[in-house]
């Protein structure tokens, strides 16, 4: 009997950056349990991971190809639907036959749905179990069909905190489903430094094209007049330059995890989409925001919505932004105050997902410095 580390496959949604970059903390979780991590996933969000992660094995997977053309998201979606099915399908196939040809032990999905398997343990992760769609026929319509398809996995987890104090809202909060849900906490792949101010505002841009480019032309154009000084992130990982365009003013391209962690960390406000994970680590990390959700997508504009209205963070739409009136309106806010809701959940949730699969051989009752059970690994499943 020859012995194999277990092998979990790990494969975010690429659309935006944050459903890979939301990965990341269960990756290196996973990594540092011994498991040997594969990834896939396309476009950006594998160009981030292999970035993040050189060392292990990644693999390119057909693509949900999500674009806005227009500012009508239940549009956009409509258009790309047969290309979306498609993809369930491609992916789903995928999976069967890499599971059978490279001893895939488990795998873990963001909001990809083909990525289930009968013959092991497969978990999702997504905070939208009720998508905010307009227009109540295609709210249930829509909402029936998610459900269904997050229903195929064996276990659904929720990357927020559970109760009243949810970041998500009704999200991920009386649906349907409420009791196959896991709740993981406030999951970040940030950590809470001290650090000298550098920058007063850091723009963080990510999400599809063209509107990517098109609020990076209007926050460019506005912070021209103002006397911030300015460092802008442009959420482009294919591409490594780094440009300082004048005293006020720094752009680059892409950062890891460790490099935007303390680039935050270094400013007193982030200006950038409304994207659930990027909440989560501002939330972490307890900063200041102005949330400009993208047009259309009505996740990002409900979650501005929210916090604006329980003046948490400030938000403005993109046709209505004016930098030099929202900038001082989100500096007068104090953001997510609740430092007793922060602990993080997800290594009990992900070690006690091991351990009912049979991955673990044993968890101990010791509790380790960094306030996470202890494990004794199984060295390996043992295979033919």
């Amino acid at each position: 009997m020859a012995s194999q580390a277990v092998r979990i496959l790990v494969a975010p949604l690429n659309w935006g950056l944050g459903h890979a970059t939301r990965c990341i903390p269960v990756i290196k979780h996973l990594v540092a349990r011994g498991c040997t991590v594969i990834l896939a996933t396309d476009g950006s969000a594998l160009a981030l991971l292999r970035r993040e992660f050189p060392e292990l094995e990644s693999h390119e997977i057909p693509s949900y190809n999500v674009t806005y053309k227009t500012d009508n998201m239940l549009f956009n979606i409509g258009l790309r639907a047969p290309n979306i099915i498609r993809t369930i399908y491609q992916e789903h196939k995928w999976l069967k036959n890499f599971v059978k040809s490279n001893g895939i032990d488990a795998v873990i999905s963001d909001n990809r749905f083909g990525l289930y398997h009968q013959a092991i343990p497969s978990a999702v992760i997504s905070h939208q179990i009720n998508i905010p769609i307009p227009g109540w026929m295609l709210y249930w319509l829509g909402n029936r069909i998610n459900q269904w398809l997050l229903g195929k996995y064996n276990d659904i987890w929720v990357p927020d905190i559970a109760g009243p104090a949810s970041l998500s809202g009704n999200m991920s909060h009386q649906t349907p489903i409420d009791d196959k849900l896991t709740y993981l906490g406030v999951i970040s792949r940030m950590k809470q430094i001290s650090s000298t101010k550098k920058f007063d505002i850091i723009v963080v841009l990510s999400g599809p094209e063209p509107q990517r480019t098109n609020l990076e032309h209007i926050i460019l154009r506005q912070l021209a007049t103002l006397p911030y000084k300015c460092l802008m992130v442009r959420g482009l990982p294919e591409i490594q330059q780094r440009v300082v365009c004048s005293s006020k003013l720094e752009m680059v391209s892409f950062m890891t995890s460790e490099e935007l962690n303390e680039a935050i960390s270094q400013s007193e406000l982030v200006i950038s989409r409304s994207g659930y994970t990027t909440v989560l680590d501002l939330v972490y990390l307890n900063k200041k925001a102005l949330f400009i959700p993208t047009p259309g997508q009505t996740e990002q504009e409900y979650l501005a919505e929210n916090f604006k209205k329980y003046k948490v963070f400030h938000a403005q739409t993109q046709d209505k932004l004016n930098l030099s009136v929202d900038i001082p309106k989100a500096l007068e806010l104090k953001g997510f105050e609740r430092p007793d809701l922060l602990h993080a959940i997800y290594p009990e949730v992900l070690d006690e997902w091991l351990k009912k699969n049979g991955l673990l051989l044993h968890i101990s009752d010791e509790v380790n410095n960094q306030g996470t059970i202890s494990i004794d690994w199984k060295e390996s499943k043992s295979k033919s």
